[in-house]
């Protein structure tokens, strides 16, 4: 019987070379007017308005609390989340492509 394994890393590869599929992030800031400034690990720093998502009754009912929204925003396995305990069972998450590919570049911006 032959060995098979998997890569499930979020690098395809191409011989030599890899290409990078999905953007992670490594650090997220959370502001009082519901945007957050997101940094990404290829650089690229983008701003993103999450209030449009903010509805009661949603999965993102909580972040109305603007308290919550500031003080519990953090980088979770490459993406943004809320969290007060940093368990998977206890956080909301937002996909980083959305965020990476809708949210305003602000690269430029970045000290």
């Amino acid at each position: 019987m032959q060995n098979v394994s998997c890569d499930f890393s979020p690098f395809v590869h191409f011989g030599e070379v890899r290409a990078k599929l999905i953007p992670s992030v490594v650090q997220a800031y959370a502001n009082a007017d519901y945007t957050i400034i997101v940094h990404f690990d290829d650089g690229k720093v983008v701003r993103y308005d999450v209030s449009p998502l903010l509805k009661k009754g949603s999965v993102f009912e909580a972040l109305l609390d603007k308290d919550y929204f500031v003080k519990n925003i953090t980088s979770l396995h490459g993406t943004v989340a809320w969290s007060e305990t940093l368990r998977d069972d206890d956080c909301i998450d937002l996909d980083p492509i959305v965020i990476y590919e809708q949210g305003e570049d602000i690269t430029h911006l970045a000290p």
